[in-house]
């Protein structure tokens, strides 16, 4: 069933050919397909039917080299372990590895009593740590009693650290010396037009799909030793988050893919750039009003179906002209009905001067953390200045925490309200959800308009 022949790179046996995967999310297929295409050419991967049921006494296992078993696997009334002692009573069953979302030392020694031949966090492996797992099943290495996880990066701030500057993206300097032109990466389906934003992590790069003139945005993620544990994690995320909110006002996803040493999203290009860059070309009060409104019906789609944001920032807010926007980057979005954990423990999450205070409280944050980072938007919107600043992240956080609420300028003054239903620091005194934001964007759109004042700005609040 398993080859008897290898190379160096690939000991003897330890090559799978088919690889039975039970997990209904699809995530555990998607890192296996990643993972095929840096270390198995010819890998079969067939995803289990679960309109089948539960394997039968008829059920072939012999055809498999390797079962890849999520322990929950949202089939009411089941879970991973349950299948795993049905699967391993079999003798012609091959070995199982086990996925675990929240690994416990309880439920990895009741994996290994029930007969799993490893037990993996599948949020913190990565590839080369999967496959090195992988062989030492297939070759019938005694297990190392360990369950394969990583140690967590820690991702908690120093509290003395200086605060880092309002930054936009690496972007390629326009009009600088043509210096050694970039080699674009090879995407499967897509033609490279530029760079168009660089991270720490991810690239963003112009394409057109083969065969198409449409223009898109291909987000790439490189894949390789150096990169953090979470980072696939979290890419995978942002696809599976922005999937299930189809609305107007969240940025469009069209496919998901790997290459050989890269994961991409690929999205709708938009050509006006994002709310940091207009921010600093000055916004006017209808303007923000009608930005924030429409802020809000995309955070109100998301909460709405459980998903909290928790990094929303002019960078992450994108235009598709002067007057429409769309919220994209949900890669720390979390889903407030599950359990899964994509950082240390007693981290914080989110960026710095738009984090809210119950996330630095470390108190479990929900929508209305969301609406905090809205209303640092709109106060930079109407002000071109952050509501909060200071010199070191521990001070920018205590500002958070206890600095009061800045007065808008007069000009801007009707729009007060606004700002302290968001920027409140308990949550329970702010807005408590979207539809109560616009709400109060309407009734200050009516009272700038019945009031004589500017008619845009009522019409722009629309």
């Amino acid at each position: 069933m398993i080859p008897k022949t290898g190379t160096a790179a690939e000991p003897a046996g330890t090559e799978p050919r088919k690889v039975l995967v039970i997990d209904p999310s699809g995530e555990a297929r998607d890192f296996l397909r990643y993972c095929v295409a840096r270390a198995w050419s010819k890998l079969i991967i067939t995803p289990y039917d679960f309109a089948l049921g539960r394997p039968g006494a008829n059920f072939d296992w012999s055809t498999f080299d390797l079962i890849i078993l999520e322990q929950q696997l949202n089939v009411p009334g089941q879970e991973g372990l349950e299948w795993l002692r049905e699967i391993r009573r079999n003798e012609r069953a091959p070995p199982v590895i086990m996925l675990v979302g929240a690994p416990t030392d309880e439920l990895r020694r009741e994996a290994k009593r029930a007969g799993a031949g490893a037990f993996l966090g599948k949020d913190e492996i990565t590839s080369n740590a999967f496959v090195r797992c992988v062989r030492r099943v297939l070759s019938g290495a005694p297990s190392t009693g360990e369950t394969a996880l990583l140690p967590m990066p820690s991702t908690a701030i120093k509290a003395d650290s200086p605060v880092p500057p309002v930054m936009a993206p690496r972007r390629p300097d326009v009009g600088a010396p043509a210096a050694k032109s970039e080699v674009h990466p090879e995407v499967p389906g897509y033609r490279i037009q530029k760079l168009i934003a660089r991270g720490n992590m991810a690239a963003v790069y112009l394409a057109r799909g083969d065969g198409d003139s449409q223009l898109i945005a291909l987000k790439l993620l490189r894949l390789d030793g150096h990169t953090d544990p979470n980072s696939l994690k979290r890419f995978m995320q942002e696809y599976q988050v922005i999937a299930r909110l189809e609305h107007k006002h969240i940025v469009r996803i069209f496919e998901r893919g790997f290459g050989s040493d890269f994961a991409f999203i690929a999205m709708e290009y938009c050509q006006a750039g994002d709310l940091k860059a207009r921010i600093r070309n000055g916004v006017s009060a209808a303007q923000a009003l009608s930005y924030l409104r429409q802020i809000m019906l995309a955070l109100g789609a998301a909460h709405a179906i459980g998903i909290v944001h928790r990094d929303l920032k002019p960078a992450n807010v994108l235009l598709r002209d002067v007057h429409s926007l769309v919220i994209t980057d949900f890669g720390i979005a979390k889903d407030i009905e599950s359990d899964a954990r994509l950082t240390a423990a007693r981290s914080i999450l989110g960026s710095l001067y738009y984090v809210s205070p119950e996330t630095i409280r470390h108190d479990q944050p929900d929508h209305r953390s969301d609406l905090y980072s809205a209303g640092v938007l709109l106060y930079q919107m109407l002000t071109s200045t952050l509501p909060f600043s200071a010199p070191t992240v521990s001070a920018m956080l205590e500002a958070h925490l206890r600095a009061p609420i800045p007065r808008l300028p007069h000009e801007s003054a009707l729009l007060q309200p606004l700002v302290d239903g968001l920027l409140a620091k308990n949550s329970e005194d702010r807005f408590q959800c979207a539809e109560d934001v616009i709400a109060g964007i309407d009734w200050i759109a009516d009272s700038l308009k019945s009031g004589g004042s500017s008619n845009a700005a009522a019409s722009g609040a629309r």
